[in-house]
């Protein structure tokens, strides 16, 4: 497959499509403060389907609330996986003042409320 050669045999700064998914290894999108709203459609996304994130992917969580997580993030490789995971469920604003933190504050909000 062209796309699958193109895939494998590209320049580390190139940015490509593959599979759905924008690929940029020298930028990868991360979180970034420490307040993220996460707009979703589906009311099943609730802050236990965080907290299972969370778990999940091996991020210490430090509360929880009705309508929002509180999670530490360790590194920048977590920001990323955050991110990853965030990002299938809805869009992300990542809208807090405190760059780099390392406590992110996800608050789940409904598209409508946008």
């Amino acid at each position: 497959n062209e796309k699958e050669y193109a895939f494998e045999n590209r320049d580390e700064s190139d940015k490509e499509s593959y599979k759905g998914e924008d690929i940029d290894l020298d930028n990868e999108v991360r979180i970034e403060s420490d307040l993220v709203e996460l707009y979703v459609q589906d009311i099943c996304i609730t802050p236990q389907t965080l907290q299972f994130v969370a778990i999940n992917n091996e991020l210490e969580l430090l509360e929880s609330d009705e309508e929002s997580v509180l999670i530490e993030i360790r590194d920048d490789e977590q920001r990323k996986v955050l991110y990853k995971e965030l990002s299938k469920m809805g869009e992300i604003k990542d809208i807090g003042q405190n760059i780099g933190d390392n406590r992110v504050r996800i608050v789940i909000k409904n598209t409508g409320d946008q």
